[in-house]
This record gives structure tokens, sequence and C-alpha cells, in this order.
């Protein structure tokens, strides 16, 4: 697997994200998009790209801080691909390694009831459900981990 960020996950991320706005609204009756343009959310610089080693783009996800030591992850996408595979939890791993280099100490997300995989893959990796956190109209379900230090390198 192969990491990109910054810069260079601009075009894959754009193409990555059109496809998960496109998912999600056939799988959510309310989704209005979640306001977001994927060439701008692209080009802001929080996206990170995983991709196969020949370079295919296989997933998407962001990571921002929301307040002192907390991080929210956003837009987590995996191509059909990529489903099924472990790449989710790994992709994962790579989202809390970026909260934590952004000096974050918990990471909080949300998603909706219908995106069931995305729901199984958060709770195994050992997020719990809290109180609402935001005032996203299509979550159902709002999430949080602490996060551990990392190990040794």
């Amino acid at each position: 697997m192969k990491i990109l960020s910054g810069a260079e996950a601009y075009r894959p991320a754009a193409e990555l994200l059109r496809e998960y706005l496109s998912e999600v609204a056939a799988r959510l009756a309310d989704f209005d998009g979640g306001g977001g343009d994927p060439d701008v959310e692209a080009a802001d610089g929080s996206m990170i790209v995983c991709c196969a080693d020949d370079g295919t783009p296989l997933g998407c996800l962001a990571v921002r801080t929301i307040a002192p030591g907390i991080a929210e992850l956003k837009r987590m996408y995996l191509r059909p691909a990529g489903r099924g595979t472990g790449l989710g939890g790994r992709l994962l791993a790579v989202a809390e390694d970026a909260a934590r280099d952004l000096g974050c100490h918990t990471m909080r997300l949300d998603t909706a009831a219908p995106l069931t995989e995305a729901l199984r893959l958060y709770r195994r990796h050992g997020y719990r459900e809290i109180a609402r956190y935001n005032d996203n109209p299509s979550a159902t379900h709002w999430l949080e981990k602490a996060l551990p230090a990392a190990g040794p390198v």
C-alpha cells in the first residue's frame, strides 16, 4: 500500500471524493452532498489517499482538528476493489497516525445507519458511541476513540 498526502493526493482524492459523494447519495435519502466540492476538499491539504502498489487509487479520507486535542475523520471511502481486504482497517490506522501527528489524543467521526459496513469497521477498531457533537443532518451515529500514544519506531 502506498500513501499519498498533500499536493500529490489532490487529483486522486478529487476523483475518489466524486465516487464517495455519488455512492453516499445513492444510499442516503436525505444526503445533500455535505456541502462539499470535491475539488475544493481535495485541495485543502487534509486528504490522504491510499493506492495499490501499482499506483491505482483505492481509498481516501481526511483528518482535521476540530478542538484542541481532538481530530475528526471525514470522507472515508474505499473503492469496491479495496473492501473486505483489510484495507479499511489499515487506512483507519493511517488516519489515527495523522491525528496523532496533529497533536490529537482523540478521534471523532460521524456516520449514518445505512452505512453498516463503515459502522462495523469503526466499532471493530475501538470506536464507541458518544453524544452528537456536530450538526451533520445525515448522521445517525457519532463515535470517538482515545488514541494511544504511538509505539516505538
